[in-house]
C-alpha cells in the first residue's frame, strides 16, 4: 500500500513577523514626524542651494538627502517584493534623488573643502556618536523591504522608506557641516531640529510605528542638544568670511 505523502511546506524567504508590524503598531505619529523632518531637511537645502549656491551648507543638505535616498534604495530594492507591488517606489525615489545630487555636486562651495584637516573636529566627533542612527536607518529600510502588501497593511506603504531616508540624511548633514564652509551652522542646526522631531513624537506616542524606545528617544534629544551646543559655542567668532 502506498504511503500518503505530506505536502511540502512552502518556505518564505521574507520574515512574516516584520510584515505584520503595521497591524500591531497602528499609530503614525513618528512616521509623520520623520517624513516631515526628512522633507524639511532636504527641501530647505535644495531651496537654499537654488537661492544662494555659494553657501556650502545648502549643498550639504541637498546632497545628503539625495545620498540618503540612494542608500535607502539599495536596502529596500527588491525585484520580488511580493508581486512587485512596490516596484514603482525605487525608480520614483531615484528620479527624486539624482537632480538635487547633481546640483549639489556642481555647486561652487565644494571647491572650498580644506584638504588635510577637519575644520570642525568637535562637530565631527558628535556626528560619530550618532552611529546608532545608521543602524536605525538600516532597520527601517529592511522593514520596508519586508512589509509591502499583501502581507502588510497597505496604509504603511513607503512609510518605513521615509524613516530610513530621515535617519541617514540627518547623520550625513551633520558630517558634511563638520567639513564645509559658509552656511554650515544652518545645516547643522537644521539636522539637530530634524533629529529631535521623531524623538519627541516617540516620547509622546511610544506605541506608534517606528517609535524609538524611551531611552533612545532621550539619547536622540541629548544628541540634538550636543549638536546645537557645539555648533553655536563659538558663535561670537562667526564673523570671518565663509564660516557663518
Amino acid at each position: 500500500m502506498a504511503l500518503s505523502q505530506e505536502p511540502t511546506p512552502v518556505v518564505h524567504l521574507h520574515p512574516r513577523w516584520a510584515a505584520t508590524i503595521g497591524a500591531d503598531h497602528p499609530g503614525e505619529t513618528v512616521h509623520i514626524a520623520g517624513a516631515a523632518a526628512a522633507l524639511a531637511l532636504g527641501g530647505t537645502g535644495l531651496i537654499g542651494l537654488i537661492a544662494r549656491p555659494q553657501r556650502a551648507g545648502s549643498a550639504t543638505q541637498a546632497g545628503a538627502a539625495s545620498i540618503a535616498m540612494l542608500i535607502t534604495i539599495g536596502i529596500v530594492g527588491d525585484p520580488d517584493n511580493y508581486g512587485a507591488q512596490g516596484l514603482l517606489f525605487d525608480p520614483a525615489f531615484l528620479i527624486l534623488a539624482l537632480p538635487p545630487l547633481a546640483a549639489a555636486s556642481a555647486a561652487a562651495p565644494w571647491r572650498a573643502w580644506r584638504h588635510g584637516r577637519v575644520p570642525r573636529p568637535r562637530l565631527l566627533a558628535v556626528t560619530l556618536l550618532a552611529l546608532p542612527a545608521v543602524w536605525y536607518g538600516i532597520d527601517q529600510g529592511v522593514m520596508q523591504r519586508n512589509t509591502w502588501p499583501p502581507l502588510a497593511d497597505p496604509h504603511y506603504q513607503a512609510h518605513w522608506y521615509a524613516m530610513s531616508v530621515f535617519a541617514f540624511a540627518t547623520v550625513l548633514v551633520v558630517a558634511g557641516a563638520a567639513l564645509q564652509g559658509r552656511g554650515w551652522r544652518l545645516a547643522a542646526t537644521s539636522a539637530a531640529a530634524a533629529a529631535s522631531a521623531p524623538a519627541v513624537s516617540s516620547l509622546l506616542d511610544p506605541a506608534s510605528a517606528s517609535a524609538l524606545p524611551t531611552l533612545w528617544a532621550v539619547v536622540a534629544l541629548a544628541w540634538s542638544a550636543a549638536v546645537l551646543a557645539v555648533t553655536w559655542r563659538q558663535h561670537r567668532y562667526a564673523g570671518s568670511p565663509g564660516e557663518a
